[in-house]
């Protein structure tokens, strides 16, 4: 039987955030969705982590069932600050921290900016590896043309998740339908477009803040695991490579049949490499 996940709310620098908090004993595991979607893209993947770890989970803010203030500074640096805080309320030395698209470069900056807060790294299918963009974004660049093609729908959420799984038959009903109510959360629209257009251009990745970024890979100290969907064509399987070449303590793991969202997509194969990855020490 499926675990149920309880709401939980707190308070973290004036945005009321929603969270969950799942098992009771092994190591704390954080887990970081990306944008314009909620923690509920780990709903496959809570059951399994939490066997052998202590779960949380977070909407961030803005998006999902969190607080809709808008966040006014620079977002990488407000979330390294947001992620400790969070941390700290729920009273949590050091974790674990498995972050997902944009949520994988939210879980390396604050393992730069915090090191001693990480104890592990999980990258799955992170942002911030390389410039290439998928053509849809590349468009929603361009003003009125984004706010068009990110205007809530069932059509513009398919149009949006399919080139993000390899096989569409993983995109039921059930899965359009929740990221469409999602996706339509007030406020949700704005700060997706808001955000991406922070970090993304018509040239793809913003070059002033990819280059930085690319550059202090190598000061990441924390063991590292990169999964990559090896038919990702958001960002391609090459990214995977060059992150793991400039991790020094990385391990790389290529899920086969699978898209950008391999924890979605192969569920079975992804909790089975993190959990072995965490291992089953206790801190």
């Amino acid at each position: 039987m499926r675990r149920q996940l309880q709401d939980r709310y707190l308070t973290i620098r004036d945005h009321d955030i929603r969270y969950w908090s799942a098992g009771s004993c092994g190591r704390a595991v954080l887990l970081i969705h990306g944008l314009g979607t909620s923690m509920e893209i780990w709903k496959h993947n809570v059951e399994e982590l939490v066997k052998k770890s202590k779960v949380y989970a977070f909407d961030i803010p803005e998006f999902g069932h969190s607080g809709k203030k808008p966040v006014r500074d620079d977002f990488q640096s407000f979330m390294a600050g947001f992620i400790h805080d969070f941390m700290d309320a729920i009273d949590l030395e050091v974790a674990s921290l498995v972050g997902g698209s944009s949520g994988g470069t939210l879980s390396i900056f604050f393992a730069l900016k915090h090191p001693a807060k990480v104890d592990k790294i999980v990258l799955v299918d992170s942002a911030g590896f390389g410039n290439d963009l998928p053509l849809i974004l590349r468009i929603a660049m361009v003003p009125i043309m984004g706010e068009i093609l990110t205007r809530p729908s069932r059509r513009s959420v398919y149009r949006f998740i399919r080139p993000l799984v390899h096989d569409p038959s993983v995109l039921d009903d059930n899965l359009i339908d929740f990221h469409h109510y999602v996706r339509s959360l007030p406020g949700v629209q704005e700060a997706f477009m808001r955000i991406l257009r922070t970090f993304c251009s018509l040239g793809g990745t913003n070059r002033d803040v990819l280059l930085p970024f690319m550059s202090a890979l190598g000061n990441i100290k924390a063991p590292t695991l990169i999964v990559w969907g090896r038919h990702d064509r958001c960002f391609p399987v090459e990214h995977a490579y060059y992150g793991h070449e400039r991790i020094e303590d990385s391990l790389l793991y290529i899920v086969e049949q699978s898209g950008h969202l391999p924890n979605l997509e192969r569920p079975y194969v992804f909790n089975r490499v993190v959990n072995e990855f965490l291992g089953t020490e206790y801190h």
